[in-house]
């Protein structure tokens, strides 16, 4: 008898409601179980503190173990701020049409042109669009776009976490045809839109952490009435064959001191790390270069839409200097995932300060 047919046997035999809270609590035990492994833990006792934290801090399983729950005390656990609670916070701060602004790749080019240092061609789908009519508008647009960069990037133009990103190559020669089959392989990957952008070359010190991505800074800003202030930043490093740097995508989130030098590094799973293995390289201590540039070009950034309160940014550096790579109205606080530090006091004072 297969997996399959134990299935059928399981649904028929216990009400819908019942099996899915047996595969609810299965996939959690598993995931407990790996985590418990990652972290060499042995101890399956604090299986009901889990249960226990998730209900009372509102985390989920992977918070947990990210922050360290195992070995912190309750008046340091309620110091964290659990991702689920980061939509209401950021929507506070921050204006509902900037988050539109935002969440489209195009609409975010054209607002921030000049600090992008490299071109951007969006293409925006309708939803009732034919492909003809998509090719129509954007046949021409591209192929001159391709005639200019042989390498590009593909991006969702509502993409999040790296999702959906890919590196492609064309001939020099580009045919009408070479459009029309890459548009049409474009539009079937992502049929709401998507954005080309020119390959960005970053400087040989920030691709020494991982030449196979762009290896990009997040620069958190929050704009007061008087001031700007940079908000706890971290480098996001790519890892294995992976072209993106996003935490999500395995990458390791490595905070900042205030110089720009690396305090920690750790992945999505809070597994800390020393030295990158695969190249060879100590994180520990490293520095970011033209690091007081980097700090007032994200402020820069920051004075472009005042009613945006807080941004994470996403920057690199080429031989142009630093440019922008996208904004987020709803940036993760995954810092505290290598720091296990809680954000819960830092961002009240902030929300009181603004007066929200």
């Amino acid at each position: 008898m297969n997996a399959h047919q134990l299935k059928v046997i399981f649904f028929r035999t216990f009400p819908g409601n019942i099996y899915k809270k047996y595969r609810r609590r299965y996939l959690e035990t598993k995931k407990i179980d790996r985590f418990l492994q990652l972290h060499h833990i042995q101890d399956d006792k604090i299986v009901p503190d889990i249960y226990d934290s998730v209900r009372k801090y509102h985390m989920t399983i992977e918070e947990y173990f990210q922050f360290g729950f195992y070995r912190l005390p309750p008046d340091e656990r309620k110091e964290f701020v659990p991702d689920r609670e980061r939509f209401l916070l950021c929507d506070r701060m921050n204006k509902g049409e900037n988050r539109i602004l935002f969440d489209n790749k195009a609409l975010t080019y054209g607002k921030f042109r000049q600090f992008y240092k490299r071109e951007v061609l969006g293409v925006d789908i309708l939803g009732h669009e034919k492909f003809n009519q998509v090719l129509s508008r954007y046949a021409g647009k591209v192929k001159a776009f391709l005639q200019r960069h042989h390498e590009f990037i593909l991006k969702p133009i509502d993409g999040s976490l790296g999702a959906g990103v890919s590196l492609w190559n064309v001939d020099d020669t580009v045919s009408d045809q070479v459009v029309e089959k890459l548009l049409k392989t474009f539009v079937k990957k992502n049929k709401g839109g998507f954005v080309l952008e020119e390959k960005i070359c970053q400087v040989p010190k920030m691709a020494e952490l991982h030449p196979k991505s762009v290896n990009t800074v997040r620069m958190n800003t929050v704009r007061f009435d008087d001031r700007i202030e940079v908000l706890h930043p971290f480098l996001r490093i790519g890892r294995g064959d992976s072209i993106v740097d996003n935490a999500g995508a395995g990458g390791i989130i490595a905070t900042l001191d205030e110089n720009g030098r690396v305090k920690a590094a750790a992945d999505e799973n809070g597994v800390f790390y020393d030295r990158l293995d695969d190249i060879g390289l100590d994180i520990i201590g490293w520095q970011v270069p033209c690091w007081k540039e980097m700090v007032d070009f994200v402020k820069q950034l920051a004075m472009v839409i005042p009613s945006n309160r807080y941004t994470g940014w996403d920057i690199a550096l080429t031989d142009k200097g630093w440019c922008m790579v996208e904004g987020n109205t709803r940036a993760q606080f995954v810092w505290q995932i290598p720091d296990r530090v809680g954000f819960r006091s830092e961002i009240n004072n902030i929300l009181a300060e603004l007066g929200l």
